[in-house]
């Protein structure tokens, strides 16, 4: 998959105006592998923030936003009272 490809179209891949589709596409990032670059563009084109807000009915996929979030923080791109952070422990 070509990065420049991935980075515009990214909200359509994670499209918020669709919410069975914003479940399946974090049905499927479930079972990516968790990378610095991909956290990056997730996180600023909000799209984990969604994942956060939504009912996923699948625990599995919150789990794994919970682990990337986590990542994240090891990455030092969260801090604890960054919204990612206190959305995982309010």
């Amino acid at each position: 998959m070509s990065h420049d490809w991935l980075v515009a179209n990214i909200n359509g891949l994670f499209n918020k105006a669709y919410p069975a589709n914003l479940k399946a596409a974090f049905g499927g990032l479930a079972y990516a592998t968790p990378t610095h670059p991909i956290y990056q563009l997730l996180s600023s084109n909000g799209i984990l923030e969604a994942g956060m807000n939504s009912n996923l009915e699948d625990s599995h996929s919150r789990e794994r936003i919970i682990e990337w979030i986590c990542l994240a923080y090891l990455w030092g791109d969260e801090t604890l009272t960054s919204p990612l952070m206190v959305a995982i422990f309010a």
